[in-house]
């Protein structure tokens, strides 16, 4: 998963995935990844402490995501702004070239500040709809993990669903770690293709949130 985390104290200790080392060997261990460049943790491997680690990264979906997801949601509202005043930038470029040099080169200068921070913000907006679709993501899973627990046998109309996640799910049930590699459109497909063979089970439960129209970004603390 991205990174929810709105301090660097908390990204210390948030899990953004597990790799198992040695995996076909007495020598197990648990590799345990956090985001911006902190050092990942390793211990021993049992089912006690891999448990541990899919309950860590399950809980922090719900301590982390709501409050991700509002402070992304302000950034992605920026966007139309960012984008205006990229175009109103390159218009009054095109504009000063027409202008006497002396002057062209001094309004160029002051010119350059605003572009590149029209430019700084689209950039973080489309990574913030990254992390939207990705708390989206993990948060429709664990509302529906039921049906990710149903074994996978018969792969005929999981069509738009990749040959390697096809892969994973004939072998095993997903965990919350497994789903990092899907996109959201392949988790609903999955939950959708799990319930129509087993309509027994709950029907698939899609988060509503009421969005934001305070355009403010907020900004991270360190």
């Amino acid at each position: 998963m991205k990174d929810y985390t709105l301090s660097r104290n908390e990204a210390k200790d948030f899990i953004t995935s597990y790799d198992i080392l040695n995996a076909d060997t007495e020598e197990r261990r648990i590799v345990a990844n956090h985001p911006n460049g902190e050092p990942s943790t390793e211990e021993s491997y049992s089912e006690e402490n891999m448990k541990g680690i899919i309950d860590k990264m399950e809980d922090q979906v719900e301590k982390y995501g709501p409050a991700a997801w509002n402070y992304h949601i302000k950034r992605v509202l920026t966007f139309p702004i960012a984008s205006l005043l990229s175009l109103f930038f390159i218009g009054a470029f095109i504009y000063l070239t027409s202008i006497p040099s002396g002057l062209t080169f001094v309004l160029s200068i002051i010119d350059i500040p605003f572009a590149l921070t029209s430019i700084f913000l689209a950039y973080e907006s489309t990574n913030s709809i990254k992390t939207i679709k990705d708390i989206e993501k993990h948060e429709f899973y664990l509302n529906n993990k039921r049906l990710f627990k149903e074994k996978i046998t018969d792969s005929d109309g999981l069509l738009g669903v990749k040959k390697d996640t096809v892969r994973l799910l004939m072998r095993k049930t997903p965990n919350i770690n497994d789903i990092e590699n899907m996109t959201y459109s392949e988790v609903k497909h999955i939950a959708s293709y799990t319930w129509a063979r087993n309509p027994e089970l709950p029907k698939p439960v899609y988060k509503k949130r009421v969005r934001t129209l305070n355009p403010v970004i907020g900004t991270k603390s360190n």
